[in-house]
Formats: structure tokens, C-alpha cells, sequence
């Protein structure tokens, strides 16, 4: 696979990126899946990305089902994040924050900007999560490009989908990164 990295973001963009696929094979607390699933993945078995070492995550858990690797985290400020990993050859990281509140009257835009906030968010939690920041900055610089249930190529090879649920109590903002 071919990575195209924008003049923009340099050398330390080049890190990001690099960093960001790690994170995909770094991680504890991972169970073995039945079988043989991912033996011919390119990337290999999901892995736990995130743990309860840092102090902003109250619980965590990971598992395999369904040739998904299933991450759950609660942090300290109320929200609750689950993260769904697929793909064989082809990563997709599917985000899942569950934001306490009414947030019905909250237009496209301000769904976007929720995505670049909880992106910097995790991207704060620790150096090796870096790389969720980088996305945020990425979404961010295409804001008015993005269509909520829509996929944007963010660049080259990585592409990016919002969209949410709403509901009286909570609300779930549903964030897609792939490559």
C-alpha cells in the first residue's frame, strides 16, 4: 500500500501516519479469536488500542467476535466510546461516543466539529494516541466538505464518515476512519 502524505503536513505528519498504524497492532488485553481468522490478514488479529493505565479511563474491555475486535472505554468525564475494528486488508475503525444530553438541535456542522473535539480528545490521552489528533486536524480543515453519512477521501488512501443518533438523553456520534 502506498501512503501520499500532503506537503502540508511534513515530516511530522509522516510520524502521525506511521504512528496511527501502529496503534492498530499495539495494545493489551487482547483475547485469541476461534480458529485461524486472521491468518492471512495483511494487519493481522485487531488488537486493544486503549487500557484502564491512563487516568481519564475509569473501565475498559476488549474482545474478538465476528472478526471485529470490540474496544469499550468509560472515562472520567461521563462518555462512553466504544471502537469497532474491521477489515482484513483494508482497516475501517468505527467510533461510537455516546455524549450524555439532549443534543437534537445541533445542525451538521456542529456533529463535524463534536468528531475533531473527541479525535483531540483520545489524540491527548497519551503521545502514542497522537495520531487520533492528527485525524481531528485533518476533519477539521474539511469541515465544509463533509456530509453527515457520507464517506470523504480525507487524503489519498484514508478516508472519513459522520454521522450520529439522536435521542432525548443521549446522543451516539458515529465516526468511520479507513484506509
Amino acid at each position: 500500500m502506498k501512503y501520499v502524505i500532503p506537503k502540508a503536513i511534513g515530516q511530522a505528519g509522516y510520524s502521525l501516519i506511521i504512528l496511527c498504524i501502529l496503534i492498530v497492532g499495539c495494545g493489551k488485553n487482547q483475547q485469541k479469536s476461534s480458529g485461524n481468522d486472521f491468518e492471512n490478514c495483511k494487519f493481522g488479529a485487531p488488537k486493544a488500542i486503549f487500557s484502564d493505565v491512563f487516568p481519564s479511563i475509569t473501565s475498559h474491555s476488549f474482545k474478538i467476535f465476528n472478526k471485529e475486535g470490540i474496544e469499550t472505554v468509560r472515562f472520567d468525564n461521563g462518555m462512553v466510546m466504544e471502537l469497532i475494528q474491521s477489515g482484513c486488508d483494508h482497516i475501517v475503525q468505527s467510533f461510537k461516543f455516546r455524549l450524555p444530553g439532549d443534543h437534537r438541535k445541533k445542525n451538521a456542522l456542529d456533529w463535524v466539529e463534536e468528531a475533531v473535539v473527541q479525535l483531540r480528545f483520545l489524540g491527548g490521552l497519551d503521545e502514542k494516541f497522537a495520531s487520533l489528533s492528527f485525524w481531528g486536524n485533518e476533519i477539521e480543515q474539511r469541515k465544509s466538505e463533509i456530509k453527515l453519512g457520507s464517506t470523504l477521501d480525507i487524503q489519498q488512501g484514508f478516508k472519513v464518515k459522520i454521522d450520529k443518533v439522536l435521542s432525548t438523553n443521549e446522543s451516539i456520534l458515529l465516526l468511520e476512519l479507513s484506509q
